[in-house]
C-alpha cells in the first residue's frame, strides 16, 4: 500500500504594510461604493419609487492578498493600485 502525504503552505510575498495598504486602498473603494448606493435617491431625485437588488458590498482578504501575489508577486501597494481601481 503506497501511502502518500501532501503538505500545503501558503505563504504572501509581500510584507504585511503593503498587503495592509492595499487592503486598506481596496477598503476605500467598497466604502465609496457604498456611499454611492445610500445617497442614490438625492443623487436622482424625482422618481417615484427606487428599486435595489444589491448584495452586501464586501470581499474576501485573502482571495485579495491571494489574487495581487499571483499577479505581482511580491508586490508595492502603489504597484497594484490601477488593478485595485480597476
Amino acid at each position: 500500500m503506497l501511502l502518500t502525504r501532501t503538505i500545503t503552505e501558503s505563504t504572501f510575498l509581500a510584507t504585511d504594510e503593503e498587503i495592509l495598504a492595499a487592503e486598506s486602498t481596496y477598503l476605500d473603494k467598497e466604502s465609496a461604493l457604498q456611499t454611492q448606493v445610500d445617497n442614490i435617491e438625492s443623487s436622482y431625485p424625482g422618481y417615484d419609487e427606487y428599486r435595489y437588488q444589491i448584495d452586501e458590498i464586501s470581499h474576501d482578504p485573502y482571495a485579495l492578498i491571494s489574487y495581487l501575489t499571483v499577479i505581482y508577486g511580491d508586490f508595492k501597494a502603489s504597484d497594484v493600485k490601477s488593478d485595485i481601481d480597476r
